[in-house]
């Protein structure tokens, strides 16, 4: 770069990146190296992108480091050099964007960088903000669960976000930066299917609002005033606006916004002003659903929202009581969670937890510099980095004197009900003028918070604060605050077909081409740069059909998916068996598996490609996807084979044992035992969850919307090793799934692995009934796998014959075969010529009907296998009898022929009473604020002295590594990872036969 910008030549350099956070990173490194660069991307304020724009053109800035948000309107004729860091999503975006090099006709140069993972992620950022079917026919439900609460007569008026809220599947990716457009445009596709008919919502304010006859009074109250000349005169264009409207029709907000020149929201601080000088009484319109008489009454619903505040913020002061304004601390939301739970509070859970997190960082923003008393950004599912930006004294103040007004608030819009008004979702009409009067009459807030402009700021946060947790439903009033839309339901019932989405997935193939021309040309500039010009040329010059035959020939089905040919082939064709293949690759919208799998047959490894195949060639979104292993071990592999198959795609996906999906739903945290509990207290939060997935105590309005919270978009859900599943997974797999649920389109797709010849659980309670079952319980023909990839003929033809007797089995007519690759291969394996006497046999030993000669000849024909090859490992050996008291003379004959021996119960000590166990959650507790670093915990193992439980502990901390990626965690999650670790240790060991 510093080549094509030598300091005596004037003009600037664009980088294209495809990642906000790139474009950060890249500026910020050439920053370091000396260069005038900015950053620029949406994410952005709108001040921050004109001024930064402004500095480019003007030549202040050297280098602009951008994603395609930058550069529609700009004109820069001495732009000397156009970076791409990453393949644009079409040759018409690359030539676009590379044309604005060179435009006073000097010489100019553009760079593409190009890796085949570039194009993986352009196919990813495509789908991101693509529509699906479904996702638009779950909007339709969505305004129609609305429209069925507000009882509107065909009317809902709702912002993108309360829309969303009402998508029971939460098959929308929450996005903050995307949601809002993409509602918008489902429901133009909605409206273009006749479905529907929208309008941007008006809240009006009526002339009758005023209290001056002419403008001329209305002037002079204005200049009785000390006011800045530009809001004077916004105030004034405000009042000749109400004084010229049609008194039956009123004025919009929106009208008001136009004609003063003002923001929203400064538009709505006008009005109290207005009122405030004698000219307008504040009459803008709003209505809300609250609950009276009821259960779950608003009353009630705020009471419990300012207790669990009250005790959050008490628990965080409590838990930091040192943190000083501008420090940042790691929150693990289970923890909080179980402690509020343990104080009484049952009602708590993580989801709830957030929310008013979220409400709390809001406090305030609009006093002492902008800022919200929290800073807070979501670093994954479990944890949150908070950022103190007020202290503990003046954050618990402002949230006190948010949750008074709160009260007032409600008080007033209860009281606009008809007298002895019961239900839920009852409307309430008022205006803000009333609402302000509300707060007036409460002369202890009044005194607190003296000055108008702050009052009417804290109206408006007690207000949706109300909405935000759910204490009344804002209406008409919410789009006094947000952008809501008022759209009409047509009577029709029907739902967004087929082929009403068939025009919009003509487009979306039509961009799943273009990526594939786009790396088309990358790939054959690396080659031949006039080979790339010539394909751009035909691009524009050619039909399609004439530029694919002569550029792309043979290749209609990739450039039909979703994904490269490389990534296909890895996910799908490297499975090298038609069955597997077609388990894998099955695109049906909604549908249960059951994939019955002989021993060594690869069914993990299915289902690992199964998930990859939904994130890569169905572009899943990943955190729809989950997967529930037996164990932690079970689940640490899931993780590291998708990492590996697909990379950064597999970030996301959520892989948890049933038990750690059961304390995440309940907000359960034994962190701060003094000793893990025992299988009963983890059966318990099972039944907690399965509680809460049902809905059990929620008025059956509620349930639906509470389940969807819950799940937070899970569409897929994948079980491992499902025969080893026992009553407590079986009812939470099966309120995962909804199966009981009426509606086939509320239920989530349910994708099982498992073998029901083997159940070596039963000890733990598990069942190969529920395996059984499935059929029945999920309308689902099972698919077998009996290919053996792991045994020889022998042993495989063996086992069949053992197994053939058992009765109720499902795999009766499909036994087990060696896979076709071993076709060919000797039946014996490589011990058909090792061994001369048994060839690879499977052999019965004769020997007396006792244990200590059945012992010796067990011994005995282990080490003439010994003597046979020069490989022999005893750890690969195994002595396996029906009872403990046949295994001691086994073990005495190794000790005599001193072969490496040890006994499968011989339990380990209670892993959380162990000293080295205490001392590491002692130096974790020492961390509990921050993130432990792997490289930190296996240094601090290095220093302890070695004993056979420090090398357990070496173990866990291998584990720990893959389940996060060598990212760390943090400590307090850390100490709960590894009590869980250690109860699964245990229970392995008891499982030893």
């Amino acid at each position: 770069m510093a080549a094509d910008l030598p300091p005596e030549v004037p003009g600037g350099a664009i980088v294209y990146c495809a990642k906000r956070r790139q474009s950060e990173d890249i500026a910020g490194f050439l920053s370091g190296k000396g260069m005038t660069a900015q950053h620029f991307h949406a994410g952005l304020s709108p001040e921050i992108k004109k001024t930064v724009q402004q500095q480019f053109i003007a030549g202040e800035l050297r280098v602009i480091v951008a994603t395609n948000a930058f550069g529609m309107g700009i004109d820069k004729p001495d732009v000397r050099l156009v970076i791409h860091a990453d393949i644009p999503g079409s040759l018409e975006n690359y030539l676009q964007e590379a044309g604005r090099a060179g435009r006073d006709r000097r010489l100019a140069r553009c760079v593409l960088l190009y890796s085949p993972s570039d194009v993986e992620w352009q196919f990813s950022l495509s789908a991101h903000s693509r529509l699906t079917r479904r996702e638009i026919q779950g909007i339709l439900k969505a305004l129609r669960n609305l429209h069925r609460k507000k009882r509107m007569a065909g009317e809902v008026v709702a912002t993108a976000g309360e829309i969303l809220g009402e998508d029971e599947d939460a098959v929308f990716e929450r996005d903050s930066a995307t949601d809002d457009t993409r509602v918008r445009t489902a429901i133009s596709w909605l409206e273009e299917a006749q479905l529907l008919t929208r309008e941007e919502n008006r809240v009006q304010v009526f002339p009758s609002s005023l209290r001056v006859y002419s403008l001329a009074e209305a002037r002079q109250k204005l200049a009785k005033r000390e006011l800045r000349a530009d809001y004077r005169a916004s105030l004034l264009a405000i009042a000749k606006a109400l004084i010229e409207a049609n008194p039956d029709e009123g004025i919009s907000t929106d009208e008001l916004v136009g004609v003063s020149g003002l923001t929203p929201e400064r538009v709505r601080h006008a009005m109290y002003d207005l009122e405030a000088l004698g000219i307008a009484n504040n009459d803008t319109a709003l209505t809300a659903f609250v609950h009276a008489g009821v259960k779950r009454a608003s009353r009630r619903r705020l009471e419990e929202a300012t207790a669990l505040e009250n005790a959050l913020i008490e628990a965080l002061q409590e838990a930091v009581p040192d943190m000083q304004v501008g420090e940042t601390s790691t929150l693990h939301l289970r923890i909080v969670n179980q402690r509020l739970k343990d104080s009484g509070h049952a009602q708590a859970l993580p989801e709830r937890i957030w929310r008013l997190l979220r409400s709390i960082s809001g406090d305030g923003r609009d006093e002492g510099g902008g800022k919200g008393s929290f800073g807070l950004r979501r670093r994954d599912l479990e944890t949150a980095k908070v950022t103190l930006q007020r202290s503990w004294k003046a954050l618990a103040e402002t949230a006190l004197r948010r949750r008074t007004a709160a009260q007032r608030l409600l008080d007033h819009l209860l009281g606009c009900l008809p007298s002895g008004s019961r239900g839920t979702d009852l409307l309430t009409e008022t205006t803000l003028g009333k609402l302000m009067e509300a707060l007036k009459s409460d002369l202890e807030l009044k005194a607190k918070v003296t000055d108008a402009e702050k009052l009417a700021k804290l109206l408006d946060r007690a207000l949706l604060w109300l909405h935000e947790q759910e204490v009344v439903r804002l209406n008409k009033g919410l789009a006094v605050f947000r952008p809501a839309m008022s759209i009409h339901l047509a009577q029709e019932k029907r739902g967004f077909f087929n082929a009403d989405f068939t025009p919009l997935q003509l487009h979306y193939q039509d961009q799943v081409l273009q990526i594939h021309v786009m790396a088309e040309y990358a790939q054959r500039g690396l080659g031949a740069m006039a080979e790339a010009l010539g394909l751009a040329v035909d691009y524009f010059g050619l039909s399609q059909e004439d530029f694919l035959r002569r550029w792309l020939p043979n290749k209609g089905e990739d450039l039909a998916r979703q994904t490269t040919p490389e990534s296909w082939r890895s996910i799908v064709e490297s499975l090298r068996n038609p069955v597997q293949q077609r388990i894998v690759a099955d695109d049906r919208e909604q549908a249960n598996v059951l994939v019955l799998a002989g021993p060594g047959s690869g069914k993990t490894r299915v289902l690992v490609h199964r998930i990859a195949y939904l994130l890569r060639v169905r572009r899943a979104n990943p955190r729809s996807v989950l997967a529930l292993a037996y164990n932690r071990h079970a689940a640490v592999q899931i993780r590291r084979r998708l990492a590996e198959l697909v990379g950064d795609d597999a970030r996301g996906v959520l892989v948890y044992t049933c038990h750690g999906l059961a304390m995440r739903l309940v907000g359960a945290s034994f962190s701060d035992r003094a000793e893990p509990l025992g299988d009963d207290a983890f059966s318990e939060v099972m039944r907690q969850a399965v509680a809460l997935l049902r809905g059990d105590g929620l008025p059956p309005e509620e349930v639906d919307e509470h389940r969807a919270r819950l799940l937070g978009g899970f569409r897929w859900i994948l079980v491992d090793e499902y025969q080893d599943i026992g009553p407590d997974q079986y009812a939470l797999i099966s309120a995962l799934a909804g199966r009981t649920l009426a509606n086939e389109d509320d239920k989530l797709s349910l994708f099982a692995v498992g073998d029901d010849d083997q159940n070596i659980y039963a000890f733990a309670g598990a069942s190969v009934r529920f395996i059984r079952r499935f059929e029945e319980d999920y309308q689902a023909k099972p698919v077998f796998l009996t290919d053996n990839y792991r045994s020889t003929a022998h042993v495989v033809a063996a086992a069949n014959a053992a197994i053939e007797s058992s009765a109720n089995r499902m795999k009766s007519q499909h036994p087990i075969r060696v896979d076709r690759m071993r076709g060919k291969a000797p039946p014996g394996g490589d011990w058909e010529a090792l061994d001369p006497v048994a060839q690879g046999r499977v052999q019965v030993l004769a020997s007396p009907q006792n244990p200590i000669a059945q012992a010796q000849a067990a011994t005995a024909e282990l080490q003439r296998l010994s003597t046979l090859t020069p490989d022999w490992d005893w750890s690969a050996c195994a002595v396996i009898a029906r009872e403990w008291k046949y295994l001691a003379p086994v073990r005495a004959c190794c000790e005599m022929h001193r072969i490496p021996a040890q006994m499968g119960n011989e339990q380990i000590p209670n892993f959380w009473r162990l000293r080295e166990t205490q001392a590491l959650c002692d130096w974790l507790r020492q961390r509990e604020a921050g993130i432990v670093d792997l490289a930190a915990l296996r240094q601090w193992l290095a220093r302890q002295s070695h004993s056979p439980w420090i090398e357990l502990l070496h173990e866990a901390a291998d584990e720990l590594a893959l389940e996060t990626g060598g990212a760390g965690m943090p400590a307090a999650h850390c100490i709960e990872w590894l009590a869980e670790w250690g109860r699964e240790a245990r229970r392995r060991q008891r499982g030893l036969l």
